[in-house]
């Protein structure tokens, strides 16, 4: 029964990796901040993000049910993405905070 959530799964990630590859899906700019410079904490969000996805995704493989059923809240992983949210948003919020001029 994993079939009914690998198949799926797999094939938007194929399609996700062959439209990145061919171009079809931009990725300049990702990780560049408002004025063209490398940002730390948009690495450090794609990367929490990803990560996140996986381990979710493992978490559905390996669940109850022989994979048939999404897992539910993970405590473990709401609190990676929220405080690694919650850092990206610290840093955007000094960066762009009241009474200081944002980069344009």
């Amino acid at each position: 029964m994993a079939v009914l959530i690998v198949v799926p799964i797999a094939t938007l990630m194929a399609l996700i990796g062959y439209r990145l590859l061919t171009g079809q899906i931009r990725t300049t700019g990702l990780l560049l901040d408002n004025v063209g410079a490398f940002s730390p904490s948009r690495l450090q969000m794609l990367l929490s993000t990803t990560f996140g996805a996986g381990f979710y995704l493992f978490a559905s493989l390996r669940g109850g049910n022989a994979g048939t059923d999404l897992p539910g809240t993970l405590p473990t992983l709401l609190a990676f993405l929220g405080g690694s949210h919650a850092l990206y948003l610290t840093q955007k919020w000094f960066t762009l905070r009241p009474g200081k001029e944002a980069h344009k």
